[in-house]
């Protein structure tokens, strides 16, 4: 069954036309980044769990161009009268005047807080929509508090006029892969994340040169690539991409710990994953890392290559069971199933839904 006949088709389509409209873009996207995963996990949530609330778009879009058009045309015909919820893509919000509620969902607030470290669309298309969306004070749904936080001091925002809808564990991540073996028979670390500037790959560079862990010890890394040309040479970094999450599991599951050296984040799902599947997290000292993760993880200054270095030399072992079955029971917290219980609380709160 396709992706999209999961989220509707048919008489089910004709039942919600009055439905909350979501853009499935992302979800129907080939690409399993952040924007993607959430995407998918929170529709297929809604799907479940709320059946009706929620009528999804049918078309798709993968590259920028595509998307261009399908924001200024396509997406605004499909819509007919429903009320919008645009979960990654920030609107052309003077396509949807007819609509009653447009609903934007923003993920962080990189595009204004580390604007060289986002893509060309990022800074020169998405942040205009998004600061459109912004200015009129339409609704917002972020993924964390620490985001909301961000928006009202960032924006001077009103706090009632944002959702907080964190995003889940997906399933998945309990079922046994096919197997993942690309560490030659060596323990690994690993590093689950888009290579971009962002995620501070140069100084976790210098780090692992500098902690000797690669006498020992490999650094898988995977994630799409902006910035491959860098890591190709580095004594025991593997790089991997276009892996399902049935493989990320197998990953999570066979690795010492999981390495975030991330400088700036508006969540941290790899830090939910990891925990449960009991592998033990190293990461940034950030306030969203210490929301996701608690007393659970070991923090590292992102700045400082020495204190990176020190934390990988820490975790080559991993801790006793005990600590890694608190980690497990405090990622459980974290489901797709909350998530769509606090989309559709946001949905009521700005009289989307009834």
């Amino acid at each position: 069954m396709t992706l999209g006949a999961t989220f509707g088709g048919g008489s089910e389509m004709a039942e919600t036309r009055r439905a909350v409209y979501f853009d499935a873009r992302s979800a129907l996207s080939m690409r399993n980044t952040g924007w993607e995963r959430y995407c998918r996990g929170l529709l297929s949530a809604l799907s479940i769990h709320y059946p009706g609330v929620v009528s999804p778009g049918s078309i798709t879009a993968e590259s920028l161009p595509r998307r261009i058009t399908s924001d200024l045309w396509n997406v605004p015909r499909e819509i007919g009268d429903r009320n919008v919820h645009m979960p990654s893509f920030p609107p052309h919000a003077w396509r949807f005047r007819s609509s009653r509620t447009l609903l934007y969902t923003l993920y962080d607030l990189t595009w204004w807080l580390y604007p060289e470290t986002a893509t060309y669309a990022g800074q020169h298309y998405y942040r205009r929509l998004a600061e459109r969306h912004i200015r009129t004070m339409r609704p917002l749904c972020v993924i964390s508090e620490s985001v909301k936080a961000e928006v009202v001091e960032h924006f001077q925002y009103p706090s009632d006029r944002i959702a907080v809808v964190p995003p889940g564990l997906s399933d998945v991540f309990g079922t046994i892969g096919r197997g993942i073996d690309d560490n030659r028979g060596r323990p690994f670390f690993l590093c689950v994340a888009t290579l971009e500037p962002r995620k501070n790959l140069p100084r976790l560079i210098q780090a692992w040169n500098a902690s000797g862990c690669a006498a020992s010890h490999d650094m898988v890394l995977v994630g799409r690539a902006r910035e491959r040309g860098q890591i190709e040479t580095v004594p025991g970094f593997i790089y991997r991409e276009g892996l399902t999450d049935t493989d990320l599991g197998d990953l999570y599951r066979s690795a010492c710990a999981l390495v975030l050296p991330s400088i700036y984040e508006g969540f941290g799902l790899p830090i939910i994953e990891a925990m449960s599947q009991r592998l033990p997290v190293i990461c940034s000292d950030l306030p969203v890392f210490r929301e996701v993760a608690g007393d659970h993880a070991t923090y590292f200054d992102p700045l400082n290559v020495e204190d990176i270095a020190n934390a990988l030399k820490s975790s080559r072992e991993k801790p006793p069971e005990f600590i890694r079955d608190q980690a497990r029971e405090w990622s459980q917290g974290f489901s797709w199933q909350n998530s769509a219980r606090a989309q559709v609380l946001a949905y009521r709160k700005f009289g989307m839904i009834a």
